[in-house]
């Protein structure tokens, strides 16, 4: 779920599996958080869906921690 206080916002396990993808329902969960969330937005997120959120308006700001597969990425509100 959306966990929001002030101008932070928390989302935890995200997660479509792999049998439902390309349906659109990671799309919608993305959009729903946007619109739920505060205007600028940051993510931890699996390396591998990189491309996902970079296609979402999304910038990568780097690699979490060194020696995991996980990279932060930013997007400014309007």
């Amino acid at each position: 779920g959306l966990i929001r206080v002030g101008r932070i916002a928390r989302v935890k396990g995200v997660f479509v599996p792999r049998a439902y993808r390309g349906a659109g329902i990671g799309s919608d969960l993305t959009e729903a958080v946007i619109a739920a969330a505060p205007a600028d937005l940051t993510l931890e997120v699996l390396a591998y869906s990189a491309a996902f959120y970079q296609g979402r308006g999304f910038d990568l700001i780097g690699q979490a921690r060194p020696g995991v597969s996980r990279l932060v990425f930013s997007r400014e509100g309007k």
